[in-house]
């Protein structure tokens, strides 16, 4: 027996909350990891706080669905589908103008410009307009591309990507057995026939299963298919070239899930190798598998279909977020590998929901809006329009002594403190504690973390649990930040018996 103290880095971490608690418990909401790139820094990681979600430029016209977001970096505009309106806004403009309608659905709208006409593929049509004309004349001349009949079927575009100022969509009717077949266009242009009035188009040349999505990473095409994916390169003599043995058996789940940033490229698996799993492609890499156990356990039984995924960069980090509505938010961070939750939370329940965004894209000067069913929002400050806090949640690892009964005679939170601005706030933290592999928990008291001023206080609680192995939860409901560095314990081993 003795009473022995570390400090346990391991304290900050991602979330792998698995069926088996004893295996992992872990929880990150709303509060991610960061490594600290200083050699001299405190500790490897901390933890960062989620922002609060906040109505941009004050739009109460755009409201409802968001089913598409685009930033034409030409004529820097953005463009938003919220239910079956599109609406374009300029840099300095502070009212968006509705310049068209896409047909009625909930689906993701696909959007694409070439830098001189832009697209959008809402499963039906595949609705034009030219970037750089005033909103009122996009308004008068917005209307529907006219496809040639394919198999003597209609092309109904689901799917549009640009790539070599060419477009490229999908739509082919299934009962035509050609579901693999991709149309595209002259250079800068709509029009989907050569000079002699010839549909322009190729088919997949390793799978005959249906098309779910079309990305363009770099210079590079995808054909991700239900059981499978193709990826295609501009070509010299032919307008595109497959990549060879890039073909695997790992489809894709939903349209919606597929998101790009940089040169990585990420969906939701389906078919043998890849159902449940989430996929990641660099460059001309092979796709890897990002997913944990923990994340594909809650993916089972649920419509994958209807997962929402979407990238954004936020202060040096790369971020892919996955949705399953209405209950969780995964995201991972590309520069750590690691998955953290994010949730927007029902405060007269108690409960938390899956994050509000259903798009991200990146705008004038770097700055990042979101797509939300209540209109378009950035991330800023630490309450949201109804002046709510955001709710952070930390749930460590299973701290265990060689199963030998332990008493946690000190617990000592490490994190920046006093960092509320409002003078009148008084924030404080929640522990929770549990001893029974994180089947149960108790609460063990409130803490505070420091007033304005307050740069000494020490977040501390004493003799909070004994048992063969504990787990702590820290949760804050306060408006002010929050970085974790770490925790230092105090235990005191007792007998096998």
């Amino acid at each position: 027996m003795g009473v022995s103290q570390f400090y346990a880095e391991n304290f900050v971490g991602g979330s792998y909350d698995y069926h088996a608690p004893g295996e992992s418990a872990q929880r990150c909401v709303n509060l991610y990891p960061e490594k600290i790139e200083s050699p001299s820094g405190k500790t490897a990681y901390c933890l960062r706080s989620v922002k609060a979600l906040r109505a941009w430029r004050s739009l109460p016209q755009i409201s409802g669905t968001c089913r598409g977001l685009h930033f034409d970096e030409g004529t820097e505009r953005l463009w938003a589908v919220y239910d079956r309106d599109v609406w374009m806004l300029e840099k300095n403009d502070l009212v968006p103008v509705k310049v068209g309608q896409v047909a009625a659905g909930t689906g993701r709208v696909s959007i694409a410009d070439n830098g001189q006409q832009i697209v959008f593929a809402d499963g039906s049509n595949l609705w034009q307009a030219d970037v750089d004309e005033p909103a009122a004349t996009i308004a008068t001349t917005w209307s529907a591309i006219s496809f040639p009949t394919f198999g003597g079927e209609a092309i109904e575009p689901k799917n549009a990507v640009s790539l070599g100022r060419m477009f490229f969509v999908d739509g082919a009717a299934a009962s035509t057995g050609r579901k693999g077949a991709i149309f595209y266009t002259q250079k800068n242009s709509t029009t989907f026939t050569d000079v002699d009035g010839v549909l322009n188009y190729f088919e997949a040349a390793s799978q005959p299963d249906a098309i779910v999505a079309l990305a363009c990473v770099g210079a590079r095409l995808y054909s991700l298919r239900s059981r499978s994916y193709d990826v295609y390169s501009l070509g010299d003599v032919e307008i595109v070239s497959r990549v060879e043995s890039v073909s695997a058996e790992i489809g894709c789940a939903s349209k919606s899930s597929v998101a790009s940033i940089g040169e990585n490229l990420f969906w939701l698996g389906s078919a043998a190798a890849g159902h449940n799993s989430v996929w990641m492609v660099q460059g001309a890499s092979a796709p890897a598998r990002v997913s944990t156990n923990a994340i594909e356990d809650k993916l089972k039984g649920v419509d994958l279909s209807a997962a929402i995924g979407y990238c954004f960069a936020e202060s040096g980090h790369f971020f892919y977020a996955l949705t399953i509505r209405p209950g969780w938010t995964w995201v991972f961070d590309l520069g750590t590998g690691q998955w953290h939750e994010r949730a927007d939370r029902d405060w007269n329940a108690g409960e938390n929901r899956s994050w509000l965004p259903a798009l991200a894209v990146t705008v004038w000067d770097g700055l990042v809006v979101f797509g939300c069913e209540n209109g378009l929002k950035i991330a800023e400050g630490d309450v949201d329009d109804d002046g709510n806090p955001v709710y952070r949640l930390r749930v460590s690892p299973v701290y265990w002594s060689n199963l030998v009964p332990v008493v946690c005679r000190d617990f000592m939170l490490d994190m920046e403190v006093a960092t509320t601005k409002d003078l009148s706030a008084r924030p404080f933290c929640m522990m929770r504690v549990s001893t029974d592999g994180a089947r149960t928990f108790y609460d063990v008291g409130w803490r505070s973390i420091g007033m304005v001023g307050q740069f000494r206080t020490e977040i501390a609680w004493e003799n909070v649990g004994y048992g063969r192995g504990f787990v702590a939860s820290v949760a804050f409901t306060e408006p002010c930040d929050v970085t974790i560095f770490g925790a230092r314990l105090e235990i005191e081993e007792g007998s096998f018996r």
